[in-house]
């Protein structure tokens, strides 16, 4: 299709042009399941789930930096190569070049650190406690296969200012 530019100035034809990609030298890139703009409309969305009450226990917690969070989308290339480049034994980038320290991760998200040690529950555990829990969290939603959506459906609203 060819269009010509407007009478009053030069009467060149332009041709549109179309930028080709080299789908050949495309870098790999890792699909995650969830982007972080699921947590975070979650969080800063005016009728987000969360109550005042909730909030402050996420910040008693240490985690209120996750209230503040502005990232909306990793680059599928930059969390391949991440991925690609990081060591778990070693907990280091580009073999031991840049190591990843407990501080850098509470620096750059603000994530608590310290003596506490989180554990996770396994399928396989056989504490009641935890089973009557899990029962009791899969019963609202009918079925073993439970999304974040399903999830965030089932939380009330609550209207509260934006921050």
């Amino acid at each position: 299709m060819k269009r010509s530019t407007p009478a009053s100035s030069t009467s060149e034809v332009c041709e549109p042009t179309k930028k080709k990609r080299n789908y050949k030298e495309r870098l790999p890139v890792l699909r995650t399941r969830m982007s972080p703009a699921g947590l975070y409309h979650f969080l800063h969305n005016e009728d987000s789930p969360l109550s005042e009450k909730q909030i402050q226990a996420i910040q008693e917690m240490g985690f209120g930096s996750l209230l503040l969070l502005q990232i909306k989308k990793v680059p599928g290339s930059l969390a391949y190569w991440l991925v690609s480049n990081y060591d778990p034994i070693k907990g280091c980038l580009l073999d031991g070049k840049l190591p990843i320290l407990e501080e850098d991760i509470y620096l750059s998200l603000g994530l608590p650190m310290g003596p506490n040690v989180v554990i996770e529950a396994s399928n396989g555990d056989k504490c009641p406690v935890y089973l009557s829990v899990l029962e009791k969290f899969k019963s609202q939603f009918g079925n073993d296969s439970i999304d974040v959506k399903d999830i965030l459906a089932k939380l009330p609203t609550q209207k509260r200012r934006r921050r």
